[in-house]
């Protein structure tokens, strides 16, 4: 019975024999290609690894190119995230020639940005198997930090000379920072015996100056900043009323109240004006006060409306100015009109110019002062952002930066809203 039943099962027994070696081979004809594979990615791991690297340092770089970007006024995201965009595409080729899939997001403080990266990088050995590429992903945040406030910027990206110190003039802007544009050998100086002092200066361009003439010495070849102000509303500009058309007080004390100023207002002969508190607006004329006069005003801001009015204060001017608290002049003492076509000197060689609290927004304007006395030494604050800024003679800059000692409030991307950025991640 058992040998019938052996007849029986054995022939079965093979069968089930060859039915396991076939299961063997299909399996392992199955699973060579993903050991290959896995084997192949492997040997691709030190590609992959470097390429993410590489990929992690540009994210790591965009980020804090959008967070400098909204350091320096550039608060809407759209104008940051541009940048990091920007320079992305400009550097992708040394991660990998295939495109580099972009996301970014500003924080809701906007305080801080957050830059996404993915790239497809090829294979080498996978290729073998039919992996042709693997997806490599990085991100990075950056963040507005404390660190020196932005005090003195010259805009000018064309000439020699945005920023000048010349004779024994000098610049005092302990506790912040000052920045040339220019790139031109010179487009920072401060030469003969004159002296720029800030916490950071720096320069798109060269330096003409010795160490004795700066304390630190500037840093070169820093980039551009884009005009921190740029795109700042413009307080609106009504018809002339005659009542304040070429407006001269040349005795007496005075009391003036804001508006439209056709043809300007002078100061003159020893007469003392008083602003009341608002928006002055000097249109086809200058704001000018010499001979003695004298100009008094507490939230009061100047606004130049076209090519014809400008700033001309002389060496007997006595001036004590500071700028609103609210409105669209906020923060702003002279803000000339950023649409003109002509650049002018916006001259103030007043040796009695004890308070400038306030911003100097002078985008097309060359801002001289060529008196022999400080210069806004008693303003809580002055920040200076013109084309150009240039002081000859002896006359003492102070760039103070006690934005808490006022209730004059200090622009968006400047003072201490503009200081360093960080990674946080």
């Amino acid at each position: 019975m058992f040998s019938g039943f052996s007849k029986k099962m054995f022939p079965r027994h093979r069968r089930f024999a060859r039915d396991r070696k076939g299961g063997v081979a299909v399996t392992f004809a199955v699973s060579t290609p993903v050991l290959m594979g896995m084997t192949a990615l492997a040997v691709d791991y030190n590609t992959l690894s470097g390429a993410r690297v590489r990929l992690q340092e540009l994210t790591d770089s965009a980020a804090l190119a959008a967070a400098r970007e909204m350091r320096l006024g550039s608060a809407a995201s759209g104008t940051a995230l541009a940048v990091a965009q920007n320079f992305v595409n400009g550097n992708a080729v040394s991660v990998t020639p295939n495109p580099i899939n972009f996301s970014g997001t500003i924080g809701s403080d906007n305080a801080s940005v957050t830059i996404n990266l993915s790239a497809d990088v090829s294979t080498f050995l996978a290729k073998s198997v039919g992996v042709m590429s693997a997806t490599i992903g990085t991100r990075a945040t950056a963040k507005l930090t404390s660190g020196p406030p932005i005090c003195v910027v010259g805009l000018d990206t064309k000439n020699n000379w945005a920023i000048v110190l010349d004779q024994s003039a000098r610049m005092s802007a302990n506790g912040c920072s000052v920045f040339s544009n220019s790139p031109q050998p010179n487009g920072l100086a401060s030469q003969s015996s004159s002296f720029l002092q800030s916490s950071y200066t720096c320069t798109v361009g060269g330096v003409g100056g010795t160490d004795a003439n700066f304390s630190p010495y500037p840093k070169t070849g820093c980039p551009a900043i884009v005009d921190p102000l740029k795109g700042r509303a413009t307080p609106p500009v009504a018809a002339c009323d005659a009542t304040k058309t070429n407006v001269v007080a040349s005795s007496g004390v005075v009391s003036l109240f804001p508006g439209v100023y056709c043809g300007g207002l002078r100061v003159t002969g020893g007469a003392t004006v008083n602003l009341m508190a608002g928006v002055y607006i000097m249109k086809n004329g200058d704001l000018r006060v010499d001979n003695g006069g004298t100009l008094n005003g507490n939230y009061v801001g100047f606004y130049f409306a076209n090519e014809d009015s400008k700033i001309n204060f002389d060496k007997t001017s006595n001036l004590s100015l500071g700028a609103p608290k609210d409105g669209v002049m906020a923060g702003m003492l002279f803000f000339q009109n950023p649409s003109v076509s002509d650049s002018k000197t916006f001259q103030i060689d007043s040796n009695n110019a004890t308070k400038f609290l306030g911003t100097i927004y002078l985008p097309k304007g060359n801002l001289q002062f060529g008196g022999s006395a400080p210069v806004a030494q008693n303003s809580a604050f002055t920040i200076i952002v013109a084309n150009s800024v240039y002081l000859s003679g002896g006359p003492t800059m102070f760039l103070n930066t006690n934005y808490n000692g006022t209730d004059v409030p200090v622009p968006k991307g400047l003072g201490s809203d503009s200081g360093t950025v960080a990674l946080t991640n």
